[in-house]
Parts: structure tokens; C-alpha cells; sequence
């Protein structure tokens, strides 16, 4: 005959709720200590900046004080503001030469000029002497160029005539240029590229 367990069983949802709570102090005693350890590093770092600011603060206080220590400040201010005022004008300062080297580069070897008016608008004016008709043809052909039309553009040309026995033609052309490539450039530099 089978034996009958008289003994009460524990099933597992109740040997869960015994060890639920020790599990849950367990795991609330890790959250504090963690959250505790945060506070700590964070009131370290919080000093640590502190310090690092009043360091940088005395740092200031010191190159200030050098600075009112130097001999001659004001007229280093001076000097610091005139220079400021050079560079101001400077930069605004038209070089009408630099037209030249700029032209000088879309212009045909054997073209010549035999008169050149430059005016502030942007506007330029060349009689322009070449040997035949196909120099003529090149002469226009080169402003149609993307690499020299971002600087000079909108060639009109007047009528062309004879230029003495053996001059070639003669003829007059206007044309708008770039007017940034009279703006000043630092040596080395070249704008006009």
C-alpha cells in the first residue's frame, strides 16, 4: 500500500515569497551603495574644478599684472591700433596695377595695345593692333574661356581697319573685368588665377 507524506509541501510560488524580500534588501543595499559612490566621485570632480578654476583665476590675476607692468603700453596700444587702421586701409585700397599682370595673361602674344582705359566701374577700353584676321578671331575665342572669363567678360568689339602696310589690323574692344583683382594681395599670392 502506498504511504500517504502527511507533511505539508512548500510549492515554488511559496519559496519564492520567502526569498523575495532578501533578494530585494540585497539588491536596494547595491542601489545605495552605487548612488552613494556616484555622490562621492561627483563632490571629487566638483573639487577638483574648483581648484582648477582658482588656479586658472590666479594664472589671469598674474599675466594681468604683467601686462600693466610693461614699459611703454600705451604707446603699444597705440601702435597695435594704428597698424588695425593700415590693414583697414589697406584692404580697401584700390592697386590698379594689378589690372595688368591679369590682363597680360588673356592676351595673344602678338597682340599689342595701343592705348588702355581703365575705368572704376569696371570697365575697360583697348585699342588693340593684331596681325590678321585669324588673330583677331583668336583675340575674341579667348574670352569665351571659363578660366579667364571669371575675371574678364563681356568683350565688344568696334570695327577693325587696316593699320599702315604691314601692321596688321587695328581695332577698338571694351570689356568689363573682375574688379576684385584690384584688391590688395598678399605676396606670394596670386588672384588673378
Amino acid at each position: 500500500m502506498a504511504q500517504i507524506n502527511l507533511l505539508k509541501q512548500k510549492t515554488s510560488s511559496q519559496n519564492f515569497w520567502e526569498f523575495f524580500p532578501s533578494l530585494m534588501v540585497k539588491i536596494l543595499f547595491l542601489v545605495v551603495l552605487a548612488v552613494i559612490g556616484y555622490y562621492v566621485w561627483l563632490y571629487l570632480q566638483i573639487r577638483s574644478t574648483e581648484n582648477s578654476i582658482a588656479e586658472e583665476k590666479q594664472a589671469s590675476s598674474l599675466a594681468g599684472q604683467g601686462v600693466k607692468d610693461v614699459a611703454n603700453r600705451d604707446e603699444i596700444y597705440t601702435r597695435q591700433a594704428q597698424l588695425q587702421q593700415l590693414d583697414g586701409l589697406i584692404s580697401k585700397h584700390l592697386y590698379w596695377s594689378y589690372i595688368f599682370p591679369a590682363l597680360a595673361k588673356v592676351t595673344l602674344k602678338q597682340a599689342g595695345y595701343s592705348s588702355i582705359t581703365v575705368t572704376s566701374a569696371g570697365q575697360i577700353s583697348l585699342s588693340v593692333t593684331v596681325a590678321d584676321f585669324d588673330s583677331i578671331d583668336k583675340f575674341i575665342q579667348v574670352f569665351d574661356q571659363p578660366e579667364f572669363s571669371q575675371n574678364f567678360n563681356n568683350l565688344k568689339v568696334g570695327a577693325f581697319h587696316k593699320e599702315g602696310d604691314n601692321a596688321g589690323y587695328a581695332f577698338d574692344a571694351v570689356l568689363n573685368f573682375n574688379k576684385a583683382i584690384m584688391n590688395y594681395q598678399e605676396p606670394g599670392t596670386n588672384k588673378t588665377q
